[in-house]
This record gives C-alpha cells, sequence and structure tokens, in this order.
C-alpha cells in the first residue's frame, strides 16, 4: 500500500466500477461529481462494514484506499493488488 500523490486524478472520469464481492466490504453505488460532463455521475466503489473507507478502481489498473478518520480527514493509498487493500 502507497501513499497517493496528491495531484492523481481522483475524478469520477477516472474511475471505472468496482462490483466484485469481498468479506467486510459491500458495493456502494455513490454519486460523484464529473468535471467533463458539469454533472453527476454514479459510480460502483466498496465500502467497509464500518463506513471508514472506501475503494476505488481506477482507468489506471490502481485501487485507491479512502480512508476517514474521527476528524473527518482522508488519506488516499493505492495498490495495483486490491488484497493489498482489504
Amino acid at each position: 500500500m502507497i501513499e497517493l500523490d496528491s495531484d492523481y486524478d481522483m475524478t469520477v472520469d477516472n474511475m471505472v466500477p468496482l462490483t466484485d464481492k469481498y468479506t467486510g466490504w459491500s458495493n456502494k453505488e455513490g454519486e460523484f461529481f464529473s468535471p467533463s460532463d458539469d454533472d453527476f455521475i454514479k459510480m460502483s466503489c466498496l465500502l467497509n462494514d464500518t463506513c471508514d473507507k472506501q475503494i476505488f478502481k481506477m482507468k489506471d489498473g490502481r485501487f485507491v484506499l479512502e480512508v476517514e478518520n474521527d476528524e473527518l480527514e482522508v488519506e488516499y493509498f493505492y495498490s495495483y493488488d486490491i488484497n493489498d487493500l482489504l
């Protein structure tokens, strides 16, 4: 698991649906703003059972883990192997 660069494109335009099933995680369809469409787009991702982590699948093959702490601060990590993030 590697910390994601702050300039990485985390927009929905760079995501692909993540619909695989994993223990302790559920599939969630979120709405994300698309700068290219100037509208909200629905995209499937994974949400952990405690609702403090999400995993997104990106077009370049990365899986991005979003971790939110109690102060609502967010950190991003990635791996090309989703098992590293689960």
